[in-house]
């Protein structure tokens, strides 16, 4: 997956859990890291990133053009989980194209 964004945007994460088939855990029941997940970044002059202290969530802040991966792994029941993201940023300004629905499955 990629995210495109232009100089001065954040991005804020947060982590998601899915089963073999792409299903989210019922409501109040996603797993409990061993210890806290570790957030990083392939690229820090492109952004940086900021993870609570939690882990469960970081946030990107993009600071100059190019491309990044952004890294988060987990340790859940002693077995490693990573996922990453990578974005896209661009100098340029804002100009609107088009609208989406952004939809959250809880």
């Amino acid at each position: 997956m990629t995210t495109s964004v232009t100089v001065g945007h954040t991005i804020t994460m947060t982590i998601g859990y899915f089963d073999a088939a792409g299903n989210p855990p019922p409501a109040g029941q996603a797993p409990v890291p061993d210890s806290p997940p570790q957030w990083s970044n392939s690229a820090p002059s492109v952004e940086t990133l900021a993870a609570g202290a939690d882990g469960l969530t970081c946030v990107a802040t993009v600071i100059a053009a190019g491309a990044d991966t952004i890294t988060v792994t987990a340790v859940v029941g002693g077995k490693t989980y990573t996922a990453v993201l990578d974005v896209s940023a661009a100098a340029a300004p804002f100009a609107l194209d088009h609208i989406a629905i952004n939809a959250v499955v809880n």
